[in-house]
């Protein structure tokens, strides 16, 4: 579990962060966990370019906490390579 802001946070830290963690963990999945306010849009871009760069073959499940509980899923299919 990895935890940040987008807003508050150094976006490019990040990408280079998790791309070397994707690319030693070799996960099986990616899942992003966000809020529904648009600056959290930021960290699910963020994770789907270090993806791209480090496990290309992985799709990304986005599930995104709406304003009254609500939870919506959006997968991002792997990168064409």
């Amino acid at each position: 579990v990895l935890v940040g802001c987008p807003k508050l946070d150094d976006l490019d830290y990040y990408r280079e962060k998790l791309a070397s963690i994707f690319a030693q963990a070799k996960p099986k999945s990616i899942t992003v966990l966000k809020m529904e306010v648009p600056c959290c849009l930021g960290i699910a871009m963020v994770v789907q370019e270090a993806r791209d760069e480090a496990v290309p073959h992985l799709p990304i499940e986005i599930q995104t906490v709406g304003a009254k509980g609500d939870i919506h899923r959006k997968v991002l299919p792997p990168k064409n390579i």
